[in-house]
């Protein structure tokens, strides 16, 4: 959905379909989050036979089932990060995001960690630096595309 949001938003910006891009960006974020919310709820429902199909060791399965509680429902950050930054993307803002992802995905998880490990330093704490990531970048998204989706993104183009 995500790739397809790009793709879609490349087309009607180049038809001038200003409207149709910002529906098909609020659809695709919704049909997302829906997808990615009963993905979840699956997830976290069968965990016990999902986490079993990977090992049988009480130590393996104690974190697994810690990963599954405590990690999986972050999935709607990156569901939120892909949208805005597929959009941005499929809007020409490649250096935008090539900037945003690399400062939430790389250098806001590496200061996450810096700090988090040397306080907290458990499974989960560490783990958490993969929503850490989507929120920062997907943040910066959606805050570029509120700000700028009127005048740079659709309808009137700045030069």
């Amino acid at each position: 959905l995500t790739t397809a949001v790009t793709t879609f938003v490349g087309q009607n910006n180049g038809a001038r379909n200003y409207r149709r891009t910002q529906e098909g960006v609020r659809v695709t974020l919704l049909e997302c989050l829906s997808v990615v919310i009963i993905l979840i709820a699956g997830v976290i429902l069968f965990r016990k036979p999902v986490i079993r199909f990977f090992g049988d060791s009480a130590e393996m399965y104690r974190f697994a089932e810690q990963f599954v509680c405590w990690l999986i429902p972050f999935q709607v950050l990156h569901a939120f990060m892909s949208v805005y930054i597929g959009t941005l993307r499929g809007c020409g803002k490649a250096a935008a995001t090539t900037v945003y992802m690399l400062t939430g995905l790389v250098a806001a998880r590496q200061l996450y960690l810096l700090i988090v490990v040397r306080v907290l330093n458990t499974p989960v704490s560490v783990g958490l630096a993969y929503p850490m990531g989507w929120l920062v970048s997907g943040l910066m998204g959606f805050v570029y595309y509120q700000l700028h989706k009127e005048k740079d993104l659709f309808g009137q183009r700045s030069s």
